[in-house]
């Protein structure tokens, strides 16, 4: 048994850290005084909800697309063994991911430009509000750069796939395939030689997953599912620690109103 989609519980997490910064807008609501240590300034909640609240967003959105192309991996593994006419079925699957591609670059880009503001993110720290504020840009960076690697998955997959059937190649993924065994397929540990985490931001080793696909499990489509499957867990440390500061950070503003 088996599920197209396994959903990304890293989005709840980042999830909880906006909704408590939208939470947090300005009110006219009075509220009672805080001390000084747990004040924060007007620019620096204006550049976490502006700025970090909406990099946010974005790495959320992306989240649900990567498991909608798991969606789509899926579907083409099934196509792979029971269709009658692979090679159009597959052809018009992988053309699917084009657009999912699209979304995923164009998200990137936006939460790079939002954390790349000099204007919001000053450059030589001054004061503590500087330093959480650069701290958050930090962990941000991390995942978007752990999030383009599983960009990196899905346009080598295409641009492969349509090259090779370009080129007259009946089969548009050439990597050979392993021999079918009876145990199901494994996803690697975050420490293997084959997923290599950012250095800037160590991730600890993820607990291996066993995924039972089946017959399916030994296409390669189901392969790039697997893979993407490991980078989505290797992920959740980098996203629930950026969330803790995010968290502390919007209830901190949030006592300024």
């Amino acid at each position: 048994m088996y599920k197209d989609t396994l959903p990304w519980h890293n989005v709840a997490m980042l999830g909880v850290a906006l909704a408590v910064m939208v939470a947090s807008q300005p009110s006219p609501a009075p509220t009672p005084l805080k001390t000084i240590t747990h004040v924060r300034s007007s620019a620096f909640c204006t550049t976490l909800r502006q700025n970090v609240g909406r990099a946010v967003q974005a790495l959320i959105q992306n989240n649900i697309a990567v498991d909608g192309t798991k969606t789509l991996f899926l579907k083409m593994a099934r196509d792979k063994i029971s269709s009658s006419n692979v090679s159009m079925v597959i052809d018009m699957d992988i053309n699917q991911l084009n657009p999912m591609i699209g979304q995923i670059a164009q998200n990137l880009e936006t939460a790079q430009a939002l954390l790349n503001d000099t204007s919001r993110f000053p450059a030589q720290p001054q004061t503590e509000d500087d330093r959480r504020l650069l701290q958050m840009q930090k962990e941000l960076r991390a995942i978007i750069d752990h999030q383009n690697q599983a960009l990196n998955i899905l346009s080598g997959t295409y641009y492969s796939y349509n090259g090779n059937r370009l080129l007259g190649h009946g089969d548009g993924l050439k990597a050979p395939i392993d021999p079918i065994k009876d145990n199901p397929i494994v996803i690697p540990p975050a420490n293997s030689t084959a997923f290599q985490e950012p250095a800037a931001a160590p991730v600890p080793a993820a607990t291996p997953r066993t995924v039972d696909l089946g017959l399916l499990g030994f296409t390669k489509f189901a392969q790039i599912f697997n893979n993407l499957t490991t980078y989505q867990w290797n992920e959740e440390s980098l996203e629930n620690h950026a969330a803790a500061i995010i968290l502390q950070s919007s209830a901190e503003c949030n006592g300024n109103q």
